[in-house]
């Protein structure tokens, strides 16, 4: 990695959730999961992803409607009398059981409220489900997808609101240079009580060979004294 953080695990570990929103199988478009792969995005040997062109035409006029689980989050159903949609990102993609008896309805065997020909779902993996069907009996799978882009999206999004990971990672990286700089400063003041302590110690030390030099010149003159006295 290049950059400012070359390594860093918190940003690898959301490198690395990124790239697998690419490769992990996409649920809810069908009985069987989509993959990215089958529309020719490939990762590769440096992590980068890659469009092959030639494979993502030969899928898509394969099958058009699979490109969806790429680019559209959708409710779809085994029953053409029932249509459907999603609100919010509280949702778990896949495949559940609808049962609609006496114009009650269960989704996953969890009771959906009803206004009119509307069904909703409010709790549980279906949250934010809709379903419209004006009769009064019918079964059903419904197929609920999460887009890969959509999925994009909902990262980013988390990861950038106020109280998201990546603020929460600022907050930490600016507490531990406030506590470098405290203890910088704790640095700087022990350093200059020691240097204080060493100078007045060297000061000491000088006044001390000072007096010694002194006293040293003294004995010199006045063996020197001496010395011209007795050869007076």
């Amino acid at each position: 990695q290049k950059g400012e953080m070359p390594g860093d695990p918190f940003l690898t570990a959301q490198l690395r959730t990124l790239k697998k929103l690419t490769t992990t199988p996409i649920n809810g478009f069908g009985s069987s999961p989509a993959y990215m792969t089958t529309y020719g995005v490939e990762t590769q040997l440096d992590g980068t992803l890659k469009i092959n062109e030639k494979k993502f035409k030969a899928a898509y006029v394969a099958n058009p409607d699979g490109f969806a689980a790429i680019m559209d989050t959708r409710v779809t159903t085994t029953n053409s009398q029932i249509t459907g949609s999603i609100s919010g990102a509280d949702f778990t993609p896949g495949s559940y059981p609808l049962v609609v008896s006496g114009g009650t309805a269960t989704i996953d065997g969890i009771g959906m409220g009803k206004s009119g020909t509307t069904y909703t779902n409010g709790i549980g993996t279906t949250r934010g489900l809709s379903l419209n069907f004006a009769g009064t009996d019918a079964s059903a799978t419904v197929y609920i997808g999460r887009s890969v882009a959509q999925s994009v999206i909902d990262f980013t999004t988390e990861m950038l609101k106020t109280s998201g990971k990546i603020e929460t990672k600022i907050s930490t990286l600016n507490t531990g240079i406030a506590d470098d700089d405290l203890e910088l400063t704790k640095l700087d003041e022990r350093m200059d009580t020691v240097r204080s302590r060493y100078v007045s110690r060297f000061s000491a030390m000088e006044a001390v060979s000072n007096q010694m030099r002194r006293t040293g010149e003294a004995l010199t003159n006045m063996m020197d004294a001496w010395r011209s006295s007795l050869d007076n």
